[in-house]
């Protein structure tokens, strides 16, 4: 009767510590579930707070770009400004020394400050033409669009080279434009401008258009007619390397202009006796009635 007593007691020891053994196998697994769940709940957290800083970053780079580039075209605007606001009060001192200096009876004075309104005058045009047109001076030559310095194929390719170089949007007609009226000195800053990516790369390809252009034979440069305000008509534009050779047709007035509604001054303060009897003819001969 002791043995099975005994024999019972040990079974039950047994199996006790089988499914103490289970119970706690059961419970290590739920705790490893428990933190590998955790973990991936931490992980994920991490993920979405870096994806947010991330997103964060990207804003403020975002508005910062803008307003870097707003801030540049401001400043770009107003350094516009003042060297155009500078050139017409230049002018206007030039003009009165002008004026000053016609009034002087003295030949050999007169001559004197005559050369130094000349140098004056000739450094203003230069200033114009370097400072103000810059590479956009090809805007405003007239071109026959079917006389273009590249044809289709070259353009196109060339156009795709400067894409490679880091320019966003390239337009053909700007190009075409930019190639009118570029000299070699305008390549390098318009490149870095366009090309930011390759600046040597894009200045190399516009040196090899301008070669091109050099060896085409010259094409007629065709008529221009600037419409400018009371204070850009200061500006002695036609005097500007760029427009010098450009002619500026006469029938423009009576096709573009009502007779009724304009008038002209000329010479008003009774100084140019010459230029007056040549220029009165011919604005009799746009209208006899003025």
């Amino acid at each position: 009767m002791l043995i099975f007593i005994l024999i019972f007691l040990i079974l039950i020891f047994i199996i006790s510590f089988i499914l103490s053994f289970i119970l706690s196998f059961i419970i290590l697994l739920v705790l490893i579930f428990s933190f590998i769940l955790l973990l991936i709940l931490l992980i994920f957290i991490l993920i979405f707070i870096l994806i947010f800083i991330l997103i964060f970053l990207i804003l403020i780079l975002f508005f910062l770009l803008v307003f870097i580039f707003s801030f540049v075209i401001i400043f770009i605007l107003i350094f516009l400004i003042f060297i155009i606001s500078f050139l017409l009060v230049f002018i206007l001192i030039l003009l009165r020394e002008q004026r000053e200096a016609n009034a002087c009876t003295e030949r050999q004075e007169w001559w004197e400050r005559r050369s130094r309104l000349d140098l004056r005058m000739q450094s203003l045009i230069q200033s114009l033409d370097s400072e103000v047109l810059g590479c956009w001076r090809g805007l405003l030559l007239p071109r026959d669009p079917g006389n273009s310095v590249l044809d289709e194929p070259e353009l196109a390719q060339l156009l795709r080279e400067l894409r490679e170089c880091g320019w966003e949007r390239p337009e053909p007609a700007l190009l075409r434009a930019l190639l009118a009226g570029l000299c070699p000195a305008d390549v390098r800053p318009l490149a870095a401008a366009l090309c930011p990516a390759r600046p040597l790369r894009a200045r190399l390809l516009l040196d090899e258009a301008l070669e091109r252009r050099r060896e085409e034979p010259e094409a007629g440069a065709g008529s221009l007619v600037l419409l400018l305000d009371r204070h850009l008509q200061r500006l002695p534009w036609e005097s500007s390397g760029t427009l010098r050779n450009l002619p500026v047709p006469g029938s423009v007035l009576s096709r573009g202009l009502d007779p009724q509604s304009a008038f002209y001054v000329l010479n008003p303060q009774r100084d140019l006796g010459g230029t007056e009897e040549r220029f009165r003819a011919w604005f009799q001969r746009w209208d006899p009635e003025i």
